[in-house]
């Protein structure tokens, strides 16, 4: 099921994102309902858009051994959202809603880092 792509448009086939567009979709849907999977789907949609984010390297202690483990660059995070921000409304979305989007999926991954 491989749509073209261009510069401007990822497609997105992750079965995660695809099983809730099929629930989306269905017309007995509530409006509760709708709202819940489309920020579900969002979520997921920002996953796959930072999947470039840049990383730097720690020190850590594990159970095993001492290593060298990857972190978000937490010093990149404001640039990421405004740039988020200025695609957004250039697409004609709401660049409030996506920084929104953006900045809790990048909180929940810095619980993680504590």
């Amino acid at each position: 099921m491989s749509a073209p792509q261009s510069a401007n448009v990822t497609v997105v086939e992750h079965p995660l994102v695809l099983h809730k567009l099929t629930h989306l979709r269905q017309k007995e849907r509530s409006t509760s309902s709708f709202r819940s999977l489309l920020a579900e789907i969002s979520m997921l949609l920002v996953y796959e858009a930072t999947r470039h984010l840049p990383l730097v390297y720690e020190s850590i202690e594990t159970p095993l051994a001492s290593m060298r483990a990857p972190v978000l660059d937490g010093s990149r995070e404001a640039e990421v959202i405004a740039a988020r921000r200025d695609w957004a409304a250039a697409a004609k979305m709401d660049p409030d809603g996506v920084a929104d989007v953006f900045r809790a999926v990048l909180t929940m991954s810095r619980r993680g880092q504590r």
